[in-house]
């Protein structure tokens, strides 16, 4: 059966519209029913206004500026259209009048939520929201961190599609979709249309030819690889960025992936770099997904990130400058280093001294009370004195430093981590949980591995040592540590925020942890005396800020 233009809007629109907005399992019980709002506003919209939805809806490159009129247009038609049901013109103009006072008392923008405005992901979120692609739960709230399901991203996508494809295209696809069916996606379930949809497009597949796990959540490999499969389809021109592109954790990341999430990272949909790590099991939660689907449409590109035990600059491009600016921070704490090892070094040969006194005073005592047995007296004492000096050698042994190692080349440095990460992985299973548990970072040419539990500690000695490898002897440091990289990269978020809010013209030059002094290290360009007084109040000693100018 062919489909007219109006017809076929109007059928895509009842079966995506607004079922769901990556919340439709909590709002399904409102007395508004989302489809029939829709839908009619589409209705109105498809015959006359096709050619504006280029304007709206495709070019959602200019969602952010330009799509204010656009943006409050939607409510208004959507208020319409359902008033309109119920009531007459007159009593809708007296019920959105009633409803005023309520938008007056609303603080903030649209689009933004409660648990969003603080959100490292606000804008994306904000922007997806007003373009009518992801919306939030019947509380109000959106839920950042938490992770979506495949039948969610599958809604997500038919609205893109819908949105960014032309009549003829989208017609050819629900010609494809008698040809999409899955045991375990009935056909009256919320996200079947849907699920039909981005089948026949090629975005997503099912788990199994028979079954699809609509109720499953993705993870971020999962996610990006169909990213990519819409990029592909919608933005098949999409310039290429970078051409050569690498994760930290590669080597973890699925075969079956790899080319899509690399399309994605050299776009510059992901962010990517040689100490980036992309955690391809971990759930993709809705802000990351909100970010990513803002990139796509809106032009957005991902900052070239580190791990946050690194400087998030491009590991390219910024490398350089950045170990310049780096080079200047490690001079300064060196200093408080060789300060405290001074100190140190002081109370060991105090300790010494006072055990020296110790073993010729009993020695003294042995002679006067043995002279018949001189010679035993004698042996005794050069035994007790061998005995102390082994007692006391650990108190001034350091660690091997840069000048005494010869630098390890990247390669190396990979060969290590992943050596040393084999033998982590006993203890805490994946790189991944690991973070939960320690930190791990460079520092004067040797891989420092910091861990919270003194247990743990002597574990992971101990499996280090069994593998004789001289390397892993001379190249790693096992240290204890009050935070884990997880908590460390909660404190480099909050710092980013705030300094970000109260710094306008500053910026941040590097950020590190210092685990020595159990302290996230931050260099910025500049810091009023209420910005640092602000930091010190909200950070106490878990933030060190120096200004370089």
């Amino acid at each position: 059966m062919k489909l007219n233009k109006l017809s076929l809007s109007l059928a895509i629109t009842l079966a995506l519209g607004s079922t769901f907005g990556m919340a439709h399992a909590e709002t399904t019980t409102t007395t508004k029913t989302p489809v029939v709002t829709n839908a009619k506003a589409s209705t109105h919209t498809t015959t006359a206004a096709k050619t504006t939805a280029k304007t709206t809806h495709a070019k959602t490159t200019a969602v952010k500026t330009d799509s204010t009129t656009a943006a409050k247009t939607t409510p208004a038609a959507t208020a319409k259209s359902t008033t309109t049901t119920d009531k007459t013109a007159t009593t809708a103009k007296t019920t959105q009048k009633s409803e005023a006072p309520a938008k007056v008392k609303e603080t903030l923008p649209a689009g933004v939520y409660p648990d969003t405005k603080d959100n490292w992901a606000r804008d994306a979120i904000q922007a997806m929201t007003e373009a009518g692609y992801l919306s939030g739960y019947a509380d109000n709230t959106f839920r950042p961190g938490k992770s979506i399901t495949r039948e969610q991203a599958a809604a997500i996508y038919g609205k893109v599609l819908q949105h960014n494809m032309n009549e003829q295209e989208l017609a050819d696809l629900v010609t494809k979709e008698n040809g999409v069916s899955y045991s375990d996606v009935e056909s009256d379930r919320w996200s079947n249309t849907a699920i039909k949809l981005v089948g026949a497009a090629g975005v997503m597949e099912g788990t199994t030819k028979t079954t699809f796990a609509p109720a499953k959540a993705m993870d971020r490999e999962e996610f990006v690889a169909s990213a990519a499969n819409l990029v592909k389809k919608i933005k098949p021109d999409a310039p290429v960025k970078t051409e050569k592109v690498t994760f930290k954790d590669s080597a973890s990341i699925s075969k079956a992936y790899v080319a899509d999430i690399e399309y994605m990272a050299q776009r510059g949909y992901v962010a990517s770099g040689a100490t980036t790590d992309f955690n391809p099991t971990q759930p993709v939660t809705r802000a990351q997904a909100a970010t990513i689907l803002n990139r796509i449409l809106n032009g957005e590109t991902a900052p070239t990130t580190s791990k946050a035990t690194a400087i998030k600059e491009d590991a390219k491009q910024d490398a350089e400058k950045v170990e310049n600016k780096a080079k200047t921070v490690e001079k300064e704490v060196a200093k408080d280093v060789k300060t405290d090892a001074k100190k140190v070094d002081t109370a060991a040969k105090a300790d010494v001294k006072k055990a020296n006194a110790a073993v010729k005073s009993d020695a003294k005592k042995v002679d006067a009370d043995a002279k018949k047995v001189e010679k035993e007296a004698k042996a005794k004492k050069s035994d007790k004195v061998s005995e102390s000096k082994t007692e006391q050698s650990p108190r001034i042994v350091r660690p091997v430093r840069r000048s005494t190692l010869k630098p390890l080349d990247q390669k190396q440095q990979e060969t290590l981590e992943n050596n040393v990460f084999t033998q982590l992985n006993k203890t805490y299973k994946t790189p991944e949980a690991f973070q939960d548990y320690g930190v791990m970072y460079w520092r004067d040419n040797q891989l420092h591995v910091a861990l919270k539990s003194s247990s743990d500690l002597d574990t992971v000695k101990a499996n280090l040592a069994s593998q004789g490898n001289a390397t892993i002897n001379n190249y790693v440091v096992v240290e204890p540590s009050q935070y884990s990289q997880t908590e460390y990269d909660v404190i480099e978020s909050n710092f980013r925020n705030y300094y970000s809010k109260n710094e306008k013209g500053g910026n941040i030059i590097a950020v590190f942890p210092d685990v020595e002094n159990n302290q996230l290290y931050a260099v910025v360009s500049t810091a009023s005396r209420e910005t640092q007084q602000g930091i010190s109040k909200v950070f106490g000693s878990k933030v060190k800020m120096t200004v370089k100018r």
